[in-house]
């Protein structure tokens, strides 16, 4: 369901006035803290029936008092029962009505009270939503380098630097190819920025004849290439999007041997 679908389905409402399940009320502070757009609308909601709630809750004046008292005063005595003692409508009315507004001035308080405990409760979870997303961020960050150390420490991993050929002297990259299982992995340390319809492609000399390792991204950090069992020099080229069969040599921008 989209946000928008699910902002106008009614769940808030039914969030703000208490008429959820348990965990329904919990599924709806959940996305409160996931998406601020449902948290601006459930706070627009809850300031809505909270400003209802105040406009309906007004002090009685003196003379309402005043005037209950005067009404139970005139009232005539009445026959007691062993039961209970009977009081005139009128008089039950009037007290009602004191009741009913002072249960008003009661719900507004209460729920001006719930609501900032609920905005705190949504505030936390926002906080805590964070924490774990940094958290997983660094797991994952952490992961990926330590499985490209392990990659690049490997005793039978050979590491070449690929030097900047003279039109591109500043350009570099680095090559780990594995004497064992053949596995490449190529690391863009200064490569330029390449055109948008164009890509890079990394070479493998063998026995004098180019062979292609892959197209890759300008992306930092170890990517893996093709497997090669023999090679005797690595070449970076720049190439249209998705390669070329054969290298274009005047585009070569890097380049070394093993």
């Amino acid at each position: 369901m989209r946000i928008e679908e699910y902002i106008s389905s009614g769940i808030l409402e039914a969030f703000v006035t208490g008429s959820l399940s348990p965990e329904e009320m919990r599924e709806v502070e959940a996305m409160a803290a996931a998406h601020p757009e449902v948290r601006r609308e459930l706070e627009a909601i809850e300031l809505a029936l909270e400003n209802y709630g105040i406009a309906h809750a007004k002090k009685p004046g003196d003379h309402v008092l005043k005037g209950i008292l005067a009404a139970v005063e005139q009232q005539a005595p009445v026959q007691e029962t062993p039961v209970k003692r009977l009081f005139p409508f009128k008089t039950l009315a009037v007290a009602a009505s004191i009741l009913l507004l002072i249960s008003i001035g009661l719900n507004v308080f209460y729920f001006k009270e719930a609501k900032n405990a609920s905005l705190a409760l949504i505030d936390l979870q926002a906080q805590n939503l964070e924490l774990a997303q940094r958290q997983e961020a660094t797991k994952v960050g952490y992961d990926q380098m330590a499985a490209e150390m392990a990659i690049l420490q490997d005793p039978d991993a050979v590491t070449i630097t690929l030097k900047g050929l003279p039109d591109h002297a500043g350009a570099s990259a680095i090559v780990c190819w594995n004497k064992t299982n053949g596995q490449v992995h190529l690391m863009n340390t200064n490569l330029p920025e390449p055109p948008s319809d164009k890509q890079y492609q990394l070479w493998a000399l063998i026995d004098g004849k180019p062979v292609s390792a892959g197209v890759f991204s300008n992306e930092k950090g170890l990517q893996a290439m093709k497997t090669f069992e023999s090679v005797n020099a690595f070449a970076v080229t720049l190439e249209p999007l998705g390669g070329n069969d054969a290298p274009t040599l005047d585009q070569m921008y890097v380049m070394a041997g093993v």
